[in-house]
């Protein structure tokens, strides 16, 4: 996603080590010059099913297995995969000495993979829509609000959304 990779981009640039642990493989073969210059493409970790033996032997890998867990969809080949790889991420991050993991948008995957991961982690919500979310995934996201030390709203009109799911005192 360009509005990613142009802040991992600034980031490096500010001197910070950042690598990108990637749920999805690439779609396309489209490159922007500045993410193929950056040298952020050699950052990236994208799970295969041929790189599992990298984090096989380590019990980081089947604690994480055993604690993913998808519903009544764990049961799929896809749900399967799901589970496979936030294992194999959670691994990788603790095997590769990450303290911090950041992640992009809140309604997805990354969030379990950064609490499997045993480590802080911080958000970016780029959407909120108050009509889609049930009043059970307001409270979590609520919760996690309140427990994140750090995330941030793409636009002020997300701001106001999340402030709606916390009480003032937790508005920064």
């Amino acid at each position: 996603e360009t509005f990613v990779s142009n802040e991992v981009i600034d980031l490096r640039r500010r001197g910070l080590d950042v690598e990108i642990f990637s749920w999805d493989l690439p779609s396309g073969e489209i490159v922007h010059p500045e993410v193929r210059d950056s040298g952020i493409l050699e950052r990236v970790f994208y799970f295969r099913y041929r790189y599992l033996p990298r984090v096989l032997w380590t019990g980081t890998f089947w604690r994480a297995l055993g604690g993913v867990t998808w519903g009544s969809r764990r049961r799929t080949f896809r749900g399967m995969r799901m589970k496979l790889t936030a294992a194999y991420h959670a691994a990788l991050l603790r095997q590769r000495g990450h303290r911090h993991v950041h992640i992009h948008f809140i309604r997805g995957l990354g969030r379990q993979v950064a609490a499997l991961a045993g480590g802080p982690y911080s958000f970016t919500a780029h959407c909120y829509e108050d009509g889609t979310l049930s009043p059970e995934a307001k409270r979590e996201y609520g919760e996690e609000l309140e427990r994140v030390p750090l995330a941030i709203a793409a636009s002020e009109f997300v701001q106001r959304g999340l402030q709606g799911l916390v009480a003032p005192e937790h508005h920064h």
